[in-house]
């Protein structure tokens, strides 16, 4: 048996054929295919969208399509469900002959209109804020809280040119790190040239004395909208009273070949400039991975 008695004998005309052997529903048999329009007064600007595990079908289909549309900036844990589309919708009924046993087999496979997504998985939040034992025990909400944090520097954008204070060479100074595998840190000299902004981006790179094979050349990209830094949102940005500009910014990317989340601070002035990781793995607690301090 199943939800709708219509899914044992379908209309042959509802369906087009792909080229992979499978049907596609066409776009007039029903209206969960068709465009759905704003109407007028509709609300524009960026949502604010928490995620959690709870999150899965429906809910991570929204989440991915506001993520599309640049339309969101998701806070919180990683959902369940899949930002590419589930199988779901009508679902058959299925007992297995010998075994007695029933199960469940969803009728479509539903292909979300988006281009970026973890195959398999859900959405990963741009900014991560897990639940965590010490918070729960608290009675806090860490999403809420990062959430109304992010909320309080919404205008908080960064430019190029707040990095063009960095173009030249003469820059000096040292990384001071943590050893991966280990406890202790280590402190190497460094040097550092950047070349102008060009566009939305501007080409440095990091020079090892004495071990120059660890050379490593870069580039610090800023969204056209101001919104991320290298791929990291945005949370916060201000001007000091000497004039640096400290930008900090968070996401997830990978360390030490790990999914992490990440949280980068660049402090920027025509002859000083820092800028400093912090790693957070699950729900554990951020830790300063390395520093890069010079001056010129």
């Amino acid at each position: 048996w199943t939800w709708d008695s219509r899914a044992l004998n379908p209309n042959p005309l509802g369906f087009s054929t792909n080229d992979d052997g499978t049907y596609a529903l066409r776009g007039f048999v029903s209206d969960d295919l068709k465009t759905v329009r704003p109407k007028r007064g509709a609300f524009t600007g960026t949502v604010i969208a928490l995620t959690s595990t709870n999150n899965s079908s429906g809910s991570t289909n929204f989440l991915s399509w506001l993520g599309e549309m640049d339309r969101a900036v998701t806070i919180g844990e990683k959902t369940g469900g899949s930002a590419e589309g589930p199988t779901a919708g009508l679902q058959f009924t299925l007992t297995l002959p010998n075994s007695g046993v029933r199960m469940r087999l969803p009728f479509f496979h539903v292909l979300n209109n988006v281009s970026d997504f973890e195959e398999g998985l859900g959405i990963t939040p741009d900014v991560s804020a897990p639940m965590t034992l010490e918070a729960f025990l608290q009675g806090r909400d860490p999403a809420l809280e990062a959430a109304l944090a992010y909320a309080s520097n919404t205008g908080a954008k960064a430019t190029i040119a707040d990095f063009a204070p960095l173009a030249g060479d003469g820059w000096s100074g040292e990384l001071e790190y943590l050893n991966y595998g280990r406890e202790d840190r280590s402190t190497i000299p460094v040097r550092m040239v950047a070349q102008a902004p060009d566009g939305q981006s501007m080409a440095y790179a990091f020079l090892y004395p004495g071990e120059e094979e660890k050379n490593a050349d870069d580039a610090m990209v800023v969204s056209p909208d101001g919104s991320s830094v290298n791929g990291l949102v945005v949370t916060g940005r201000s001007v000091e009273d000497d004039g640096t500009v400290m930008i900090t910014t968070q996401g997830r990317a990978s360390d030490d070949g790990q999914p992490a989340d990440i949280k980068v601070t660049y402090r920027i002035a025509p002859k000083a400039f820092s800028v400093a990781k912090d790693v957070r793995f699950g729900g554990g607690e951020f830790f300063n991975r390395n520093e890069y301090r010079l001056t010129r």
